[in-house]
């Protein structure tokens, strides 16, 4: 195998993109989204679509101002949803 197809074992990690920012990062360094039955926001692993986004605050507002929650999960989301979710973005994690 050449150099430029070995692969590092960091390389190996999933890759997704953030919605805001469009930054291409690990999933270990990003947040999973997700809606659940009811519609509800939702952070961390779940069944699904999910759309993915950095810790930082900016990231979710430009998300909610070009509207990719809704393009990410390929659904309406309530507006009330993610005023929701931004108001306890800074407390959640992933569990």
């Amino acid at each position: 195998m050449t150099a430029s197809k070995k692969r590092d074992e960091d390389d190996l990690s999933p890759i997704r993109t953030c919605i805001g920012c469009r930054t291409r990062r690990p999933r270990a360094e990003l947040r999973r989204v997700s809606l659940d039955a009811g519609g509800a926001l939702v952070v961390g692993p779940g069944p699904g679509r999910g759309a993915w986004l950095c810790d930082d605050m900016a990231c979710f507002e430009s998300a909610q101002r070009s509207r990719a929650f809704g393009r990410a999960l390929r659904a309406d989301v309530a507006p009330d949803e993610i005023a929701r979710l931004q108001r306890a973005w800074p407390a959640c994690r992933a569990g």
